[in-house]
């Protein structure tokens, strides 16, 4: 047996395992290398640098929180995290993907030096202007135009043109742990912790929420109950809240 085709045999063999190692390569097309057939609803691999933002802020607890999770898992475990969390794009001009879907595990996989993410691809809106383009995400509540403090709406042309530019809203990351406490049900609803970040801004301020987390959290818990929060998604009455609904 001559040593090349020795060699080749062991590549041979070798080659299942290195797809079994990398199952994205196989399984999904990349919309970041070369010419690809775009399908909508079809799950795609994508660079996270490739991905425009569709809002201005993102939660910085919520970003530690996915970072500890994947720190926490072997190979195995993380293809198959990425496999359940799948984020969704849409196509605007110049064939831009912008995230609607995915904002912070893009930015907790960017912070951790990871590359790849897989994207659900929901339109295909490129032949429209920038203009109508904005028009329509807002309206189909794909676009949240409010910065990071809650100022808005703002200018969709000023985005940020990467998950890097992203800029920490505190009250994003309040919201994100009243929710794990229980102060309100978790839905699919686009965008649904900045509604609640944006209304926790009224009764509490910067200063209280870096001053002392905790009291703001459990602040925020009572806040969540109650009756000015009920038209929020995902409200859920506490007890003084369930009597004066019953009074009305």
């Amino acid at each position: 047996m001559s040593k090349l085709f020795l060699l080749l045999t062991l590549a041979l063999l070798a080659a299942p395992l290195a797809g079994a190692k990398e199952p994205f390569k196989s399984e999904y097309d990349s919309l970041s290398e070369g010419q690809v057939a775009i399908k909508k609803n079809r799950v795609y691999r994508i660079h996270v640098e490739d991905l425009r933002p569709t809002q201005f802020g993102v939660g910085r607890a919520e970003i530690r929180s996915r970072l500890e999770e994947i720190n926490a898992m072997d190979k195995d475990e993380f293809r198959k995290y990425l496999k359940e969390k799948v984020g969704s794009v849409v196509i605007g001009p110049g064939g831009e993907y912008y995230l609607v879907d995915g904002h912070h595990l893009a930015s907790a996989l960017t912070m951790d030096g990871r590359k790849e993410m897989l994207v659900r691809v929901l339109d295909d809106w490129s032949r429209l202007t920038p203009e109508n383009f904005f028009k329509r995400m807002i309206k189909e509540k794909r676009l949240w135009p409010f910065d990071e403090h809650g100022n808005g709406p703002k200018d969709p042309s000023t985005l940020p043109r990467t998950i890097r530019g992203l800029h920490d809203d505190p009250f994003r990351s309040l919201a994100y742990r009243v929710r794990k406490a229980g102060g309100f049900e978790d839905l699919t609803v686009p965008f649904q912790e900045f509604y609640w970040a944006n209304y926790f801004r009224r009764f509490i301020s910067v200063e209280e929420l870096h001053k002392s987390p905790k009291k703001a959290i459990e602040k925020a818990v009572e806040l969540a109950g109650d009756l000015e929060a009920r038209k929020l998604p995902g409200f859920i009455p506490n007890k003084k809240c369930e009597k004066l609904l019953k009074g009305k």
